[in-house]
């Protein structure tokens, strides 16, 4: 981990509550990387564990929250305010980070030239405490590629810890409680809809637990509520989307006229 660099290229935003069983997994997997311009902000929510002591021996920055916020939107917001990164990466803390991770989202944005952006990797399966060779997304034939707005919206194309976002301009995550256990997905695509274009790197190169014991994804949402809240995002990005066609057919239409003065075929 770079300590000179007061812009590090990476922010690592990791939020926690009572996870002092797992957390020093998450960290050194972190830590571990090939790719060392990055730094790591750990917001926790609160925990009543060993959280706090376990991560003081690390060399994070450490942020606790004021009350307990019941959800990771509110810290992960709070990491996205702290964050000093070109670009933010998001980790559960109870998932874990391959050693090549940053390195292969770093190579993605310079081997193409990537602005203002969201990337995903796929993941590895862990359950029950056990790693698969399993990927979490399945049958993808190209290794890299660009995803729509309609296909996110569709399916939920994107797990948090393998998402990268360029820290500029970002949508922050909705804290309200109807959209607890799916604002990461609301956050794509309030993301994409804002602008910012989503690729996904199909090499794993994060372990996903999908079975976490206090996971917030445990706090399930009826289909219908999810179908409201992205329904809201589309709509949206539905007025975003023409209004750029309604600007260029004015803006023809003012050039044409403009030349039909000149040559005197319109007064």
């Amino acid at each position: 981990m770079n300590k000179e660099k007061t812009t590090p290229f990476f922010s690592v935003v990791i939020t926690s509550y009572n996870r002092a069983y797992c957390i020093e997994n998450t960290l050194n997997s972190i830590l571990n990387q090939s790719f060392t311009d990055f730094e790591i902000i750990l917001v926790d929510d609160c925990s009543t564990d060993k959280t706090e002591e376990i991560v003081s021996n690390y060399d994070v920055i450490f942020i606790k929250t004021d009350i307990n916020t019941g959800g990771p939107a509110h810290p992960r917001n709070l990491g996205l305010k702290y964050s000093k990164g070109e670009w933010v990466c998001f980790c559960d803390s109870d998932d874990l980070f391959s050693k090549n991770h940053l390195s292969n989202i770093y190579d993605c944005i310079k081997s193409n030239n990537l602005n203002n952006s969201i990337i995903t990797t796929n993941a590895f399966i862990r359950k029950n405490k056990i790693d698969y060779e399993e990927t979490y997304f399945k049958n993808r034939s190209e290794k890299f590629s660009k995803i729509s707005f309609w296909n996110n919206y569709l399916v939920n194309k994107s797990i948090l810890s393998s998402l990268c976002i360029r820290n500029k301009d970002v949508n922050i995550f909705k804290e309200e409680d109807n959209y607890k256990s799916f604002e990461d997905y609301i956050f794509l695509l309030e993301n994409i809809s804002n602008g910012k274009f989503h690729y996904y790197i199909n090499d794993a190169s994060v372990i996903y637990n999908v079975e976490s014991p206090d996971s917030i994804r445990l706090l399930q949402k009826t289909e219908w509520e999810i179908f409201k809240a992205k329904t809201g995002v589309l709509t949206r990005a539905v007025k975003y989307i023409w209004l750029y066609p309604l600007v260029c057919f004015v803006g023809l239409k003012l050039i044409l006229r403009y030349f039909l003065i000149k040559l005197k075929y319109y007064e």
